[in-house]
């Protein structure tokens, strides 16, 4: 199967034949026009369009080959537009993608009118969009696992978790932490046999805590999924509220980082290679060019024919 580029060159090269052929084929109607017309006075009209549509068509043809490359390969002035100003023009490119796609405002106004929170809602109101979801997190866990373990270990050997297991302990605790007249002796006896028990289950990846702590934690993931289906179909004002959250959130990112991204667009339009730079583009709009030379062949024929009557008239 020929690649969209192929089919593209291919679309391309049969309008320039047909744009071409049509010039051609003026060419030989104002030949064979201007040679019969001592015989057949009528031809001198025929002769008049051939001619003024011939000129029209080496015009347009001329305006076209200018924006890419040289005409016949003359360096004249303000030709190979494209290539010769390729840095002025991704520098405009980018300018214009900042101005008139990345303005903050109107990004948070589509936000609003395309209502994320609602099509979340019925996304996850399907229970096979929750089971893949629950799924895609199942494998991020066991992928994160050890992390996560690890993670623990070291959150509870900060001070301020100890800190904060130690009041719990007085709170809950009150008679054992007055048995044994220090609660820092009952907190070091936790934190060892907690982290010990860490040890074991890092050390052991068939340790039935595993097991455990990843269906505790993807069972909450479910009904929290399930909840939030729920609240998003059925609570209007709270979808109003993540909506104009994300709206608020996205405009004034947009607004941050659109230069960035302007200058973006801008670089990489100036790394490209000149010549496929243009190719690609040739191939994206030369089709349509090409009407433009017909057109240019078939107006500039009807205008030397007005032209004609005109000067017979006068």
């Amino acid at each position: 199967m020929p690649s969209s580029e192929q089919t593209a060159e291919r679309a391309l090269a049969r309008q320039k034949a047909w744009a071409t052929g049509l010039v051609v084929l003026c060419a030989l109607v104002f030949v064979a026009a201007r040679s019969l017309e001592p015989r057949y006075g009528a031809l001198a009209w025929v002769a008049a369009f051939a001619e003024a549509a011939i000129i029209g068509a080496l015009a347009d043809w001329y305006a076209v080959v200018a924006l890419f490359r040289h005409p016949l390969g003359l360096k004249l002035p303000h030709t190979a537009i494209i290539p010769s100003n390729q840095a002025k023009i991704a520098d405009e490119i980018g300018a214009f993608i900042a101005r008139h796609f990345l303005a903050g405002e109107r990004i948070a106004e589509r936000i609003v009118e395309l209502d994320p929170a609602a099509i979340a809602g019925r996304w996850l109101a399907q229970p096979a969009n929750r089971e893949r979801a629950v799924a895609q997190a199942e494998r991020e866990a066991l992928r994160d696992e050890l992390g996560i373990l690890e993670g623990l270990g070291e959150l509870l050997a900060a001070p301020e978790a100890q800190a904060a297991i130690r009041e719990r302990i007085r709170a809950e605790l009150p008679t054992l932490a007055r048995l044994f007249q220090a609660d820092a002796y009952v907190l070091a006896k936790l934190m060892a046999a907690a982290q010990s028990l860490l040890d074991e289950v890092q050390a052991d990846p068939a340790h039935p805590l595993r097991a455990e702590l990843r269906g505790f934690v993807l069972g909450r993931l479910e009904d929290f999924l399930a909840s939030a289906a729920e609240r998003l179909q059925g609570d209007e004002a709270f979808r109003a509220r993540l909506n104009r959250w994300l709206a608020t959130r996205a405009g004034a990112l947009t607004e941050a980082y659109k230069h960035e991204v302007a200058a973006f667009v801008s670089t990489q339009v100036k790394s490209w290679d000149a010549r496929r730079a243009v190719r690609a583009i040739e191939l994206a709009i030369g089709k349509d060019l090409q009407y433009i030379r017909v057109n240019g062949t078939l107006v500039g024929g009807l205008i030397g024919l007005a032209l004609f009557g005109a000067t017979r008239l006068l």
